[in-house]
């Protein structure tokens, strides 16, 4: 991906474990998934990798996905962006109490823009955490709600369900 400094680029990715309804979960040998987005100089802005051998190193263990079955990355450029911090905490502040969900944003490296990686317990509680990162971020960046026109790409909306406050 190519960014220019006056641009801004929101950019997610969805990784399931495969067609579970058909008993294929994790039933792939290497998964090799590679992002990278720069500027049109070519200076890197930020990269991220993944490599799952599910047969080789079950995801589903502590320290990967554990009790998760999906999991998400949300990526927004936005270099002219006066407010960094501001950023990151709204996309990590819109995933923070929603049930099925597990989730954080910080600033990238490169301190032009956020990301926020999510795993979740299924395709449509996954989505709905990537949609409401991208609406923290749209509202962060333009003062503006998401429009109600997003779909997802198995044609079903995303569910978001927020967790009932902690008992004090």
């Amino acid at each position: 991906l190519e960014v220019d400094p006056t641009g801004t680029l929101i950019y997610d990715e969805h990784l399931t474990p495969g067609r579970v309804a058909h008993g294929e979960s994790w039933q792939f040998d290497h998964l090799y998934s590679r992002m990278r987005c720069s500027r049109p100089n070519g200076d890197l802005i930020t990269a991220d990798t993944n490599v799952l051998k599910p047969k080789e190193n079950p995801v589903t263990t502590p320290g990967l996905f554990g009790e998760y079955s999906d999991m998400g990355v949300t990526y927004v450029i936005a270099e002219h962006h006066p407010d960094q911090p501001a950023l990151a905490d709204a996309m990590h502040d819109s995933v923070q109490d929603l049930a099925d969900v597990i989730g954080s944003a910080s600033v990238l490296p490169s301190g032009v823009g956020a990301h926020a990686r999510v795993l979740g317990t299924s395709t449509s509680r996954t989505e709905g955490a990537l949609h409401a990162c991208w609406s923290a971020a749209r509202k962060e960046l333009l003062g503006v709600e998401v429009t109600p026109i997003h779909r997802a790409k198995h044609g079903f909306d995303p569910t978001i369900t927020h967790q009932p406050p902690p008992e004090k």
